[in-house]
């Protein structure tokens, strides 16, 4: 059932509830390591190969019918800013590409983001909202209402890959270092500063990185549910991450967004499953979900491992105001003992999921206002 365009995309009725299979991750350490050793052996097996290189494409606009929370906003991100990142990339031929409508080989990116400006004349502030696998910027909109009322503006992007941005057809496009880049360009070509950071999951190394190069843009940060580089956590959370890890590499380019993140989110609903389903009308566009898990360095020889490790020593210096919001213990308190920022006890906001912002969003949005308000968030 699709919503018409009078109808709010949230809806709390029982019969639309999305249902839980409990599947995604068991629910025993036993449980869990033969899930892990299964995935593992089968993704050995049957994982599919990486699409060739060279493609580009974009979700079609009526594939977000209805899902709209806030104005779409462009910017066309030239392929000659990443060549650092993409040094084997070469634009396919425009007959072989997903965007027909260009005129030649493709040179530059489509970037979506949103920006939230508040009623007031001249807002209290700017939060710069950051997202991780496999979601976009729609994740953030309970959040943002908040802060918007509270009188900040918000501004959230959607990485390369995800959301109503374009995206590479091969898993092999994409690295942390383009996401790095793609979100350090667009900060610095929109000219923010003076930055509340609110990131979670993979948007937490992401931004970090881009927080390490350009610290003087920030004024304060928010961490939820994610880290950066090695960190002490317990055993179940260790096989959590690696069992979800398989299931990703196992599924490759047909992994199924709406049921990750159905699985992630108590209380979602199935229109709302469907939002994060929308950027994705087909497995030729999933080559960004499906690369994300697989770029977490768990070794030295990962492409990631030493720029996390750098982005791990900075945060051991920030002094500026930093709080945790989280659900899952995970890494929280290697985080807490960390960051020197990291003066107040975290947020934790048990039984939300990894996905914390659905069920939570509008807490989160308070908390965030608050501590942007209060006398040592503002001491920045």
């Amino acid at each position: 059932m699709k919503p018409t365009p009078d109808e709010p995309l949230i809806t709390t009725s029982a019969d639309e509830a999305y249902a839980h299979t409990g599947t995604l991750h068991s629910s025993t350490t036993l449980g869990k390591f033969c899930s892990l050793l299964s995935r593992t052996s089968r993704a050995w097996c049957f994982a599919p190969k990486a699409a060739p290189t060279g493609q580009v494409l974009r979700t079609p606009d009526t594939c977000f019918t209805n899902i709209s929370f806030a104005e779409p906003r462009y910017l066309q991100v030239p392929l000659s800013e990443l060549a650092g990142v993409l040094p084997e990339y070469t634009p396919a031929p425009v007959d072989q590409n997903a965007l027909t409508l260009r005129s030649g080989p493709v040179s530059s990116l489509r970037l979506h983001y949103v920006d939230m400006m508040p009623s007031t004349e001249t807002p209290r502030g700017t939060v710069l909202c950051v997202h991780g696998e496999p979601t976009w910027c729609f994740l953030y909109r309970k959040v943002a209402d908040e802060l918007v009322a509270a009188g900040y503006r918000v501004v959230a992007m959607d990485h390369i890959g995800f959301g109503r941005s374009d995206k590479f057809g091969s898993v092999s496009d994409y690295s942390h270092a383009l996401h790095v880049s793609t979100l350090q360009w667009f900060i610095r070509e929109l000219q923010l500063t003076e930055l509340t950071l609110l990131c979670q999951d993979w948007g937490v190394p992401t931004a970090c990185s881009v927080l390490r190069r350009d610290p003087d843009r920030f004024a304060r940060i928010v961490l939820m549910n994610g880290s950066v580089g090695k960190a002490k956590v317990k055993l179940s959370s260790v096989l959590n991450f690696l069992e979800w890890r398989q299931f990703a590499k196992l599924k490759g380019q047909h992994l199924d967004v709406g049921f990750v993140i159905g699985e992630s989110s108590p209380g979602i609903s199935k229109l709302e499953v469907q939002a994060y389903d929308a950027p994705f009308p087909s497995a030729a566009f999933k080559a960004g979900p499906a690369s994300w898990p697989l770029l977490a360095p768990l070794t030295k020889s990962f492409a990631a491992f030493h720029e996390m490790e750098l982005s791990r020593e900075f945060l051991g210096t920030w002094h500026k105001p930093c709080m945790l919001i989280f659900s899952e213990e995970g890494t929280v308190d290697t985080l807490q003992q960390l960051i020197p920022g990291c003066v107040d006890e975290p947020v934790m906001l048990h039984g939300a999921g990894h996905f914390l912002q659905e069920p939570q969003g509008t807490e989160i949005g308070r908390q965030v206002a608050k501590f942007i308000d209060g006398p040592y968030g503002s001491r920045a």
